[in-house]
C-alpha cells in the first residue's frame, strides 16, 4: 500500500496479490495468481490461472492450449512460424483450370483447400495455416492474371 501526501491531498493505491496452490476433488494440483487493483474505490483486474504448464487469462480451469485468453488480445506485432508458398510458381505446379474452379465454387460455396464458413465457425481458425492458404490463393490469382493477360495479348495480335 502506498500513501501520497501532496498539499493535504491523500492518494491511496492498493495492490493485492494472492498466490495459491490447491488440490481439487480429483487430486489434481493447480496453481494460480490473482492480481487485482483498487482504483478510485473500484476493484479491477482479473484472474490469471496457471494449470499444468498452461496459462489461462479470464478462462476456466479446463485449459487445452498453452495459452488461452477469453477476450481480445492487443499487440504491436505477432510473429507466426509458417511456410511460404513459392511452390505455386514452380513449373510442375498444377493450377486448377478456371472452369474447374468455377464448378468447385458452385458446388461447395468456398475455395478449394479453404475451410467453409461453417467449419471455421465450428472449429475456429489456425491463423498461421490460414495465412499460408491465403498466400497460396493470392499467388494462384497472380498466375491466373498472367495467363489471362497472355490470352488477351494473343487475341489482340490475331486481329
Amino acid at each position: 500500500m502506498s500513501i501520497k501526501n501532496s498539499e493535504s491531498l491523500f492518494e491511496v493505491q492498493t495492490e493485492i496479490r494472492v498466490r495459491f496452490s490447491e488440490v481439487d476433488s480429483m487430486g489434481v494440483v493447480w496453481h494460480g495468481n490473482y492480481l487485482k487493483y483498487f482504483e478510485d474505490g473500484v476493484f479491477v483486474g482479473g484472474p490469471q490461472t496457471i494449470f499444468d504448464g498452461k496459462v489461462g487469462i479470464g478462462t476456466s480451469t479446463n485449459l487445452t492450449e498453452k495459452l488461452e485468453v477469453k477476450g481480445n488480445i492487443k499487440a504491436c506485432e505477432l510473429i507466426l512460424e509458417m511456410n511460404g508458398c513459392d511452390f505455386v510458381f514452380e513449373d510442375n505446379y498444377s493450377l486448377m483450370s478456371l472452369d474447374n474452379l468455377k464448378d468447385f465454387i458452385k458446388k461447395y460455396n468456398h475455395l478449394p483447400n479453404i475451410e467453409s464458413a461453417n467449419e471455421m465457425n465450428k472449429n475456429g481458425v489456425k491463423i498461421a495455416k490460414l495465412n499460408e492458404k491465403l498466400l497460396q490463393k493470392i499467388e494462384e490469382l497472380t498466375l491466373y492474371i498472367i495467363l489471362l493477360q497472355d490470352r488477351i495479348s494473343r487475341l489482340e495480335n490475331n486481329q
